[in-house]
């Protein structure tokens, strides 16, 4: 497994999620890749302390070509996609998001996200309606049905994707945002599935205002 995160000035993440990713049981992930937009706090600092991070800058960033650049670089077959301040909750979430790819057709699975301490009411909302306890789900298109919004949600917050399924349906590197939606339509449409695995849970929140 390789880990894939987009960091820009996460100086402050980085030690809490290194350290929470590199507890990762049976095994830490084969390295964690950090896709750097040009931080300038002490991110790259902090990346030099941790022997199987590799730090590589990205020109002009979008959250689909972070990631495409990521994949292209990753040594692993299975891609870990985690955001900057998206922690595991606890040493086996990687564990679990892979193993949903063991399921026949599955190439893609996300995460459950719960709410930090300090989330409002409704951001704790939001996250219980988007990501429930349960059951887990796996979704696959129909033959002549179209693909609505329910059927194409994916959160690329903490995903588990399988590298040659990424390789061959790259997110849209045009698109400012969804591009975790795009890429679950389009291997839907190939005929391959995605999952849901809310077993595996990261901490990921945040106080939007109005």
């Amino acid at each position: 497994v390789s880990v894939i995160v987009p960091v820009l000035n996460a100086q402050a993440w980085l030690p809490d999620l290194l350290g929470a990713l590199m507890a990762q049981q049976p095994h830490p992930p084969l390295e964690i890749i950090l896709v750097d937009s040009g931080s300038t706090d002490g991110t790259l600092a902090e990346a030099t302390r941790w022997p199987a991070v590799r730090v590589v800058p990205i020109a002009r960033f979008t959250h689909g070509g972070a990631r495409n650049l990521g994949a292209r670089e990753a040594r692993g077959d299975v891609l870990f996609l985690l955001t900057q301040d998206a922690r595991p909750a606890d040493a086996s979430t990687m564990d679990r998001l892979v193993a949903a790819l063991d399921q026949p057709g599955v190439v893609a699975a996300y995460a459950r996200q719960i709410p930090r301490p300090d989330a409002n009411p409704m951001e704790e909302f939001f996250l219980a309606e988007r990501f429930p306890a349960g059951p887990p789900v796996v979704r696959r298109a129909v033959s002549g049905q179209p693909l609505l919004v329910g059927d194409v949600f994916f959160s690329n917050v903490a995903a588990a994707i399988r590298r040659q399924a990424l390789l061959e349906h790259p997110f849209d590197e045009t698109v400012i945002m969804s591009e975790d939606q795009q890429f679950s339509r389009d291997v839907l449409l190939a005929g391959k599935a995605v999952a849901y695995a809310p077993d595996a849970v990261v901490l990921h929140s945040h106080n939007y205002s109005l």
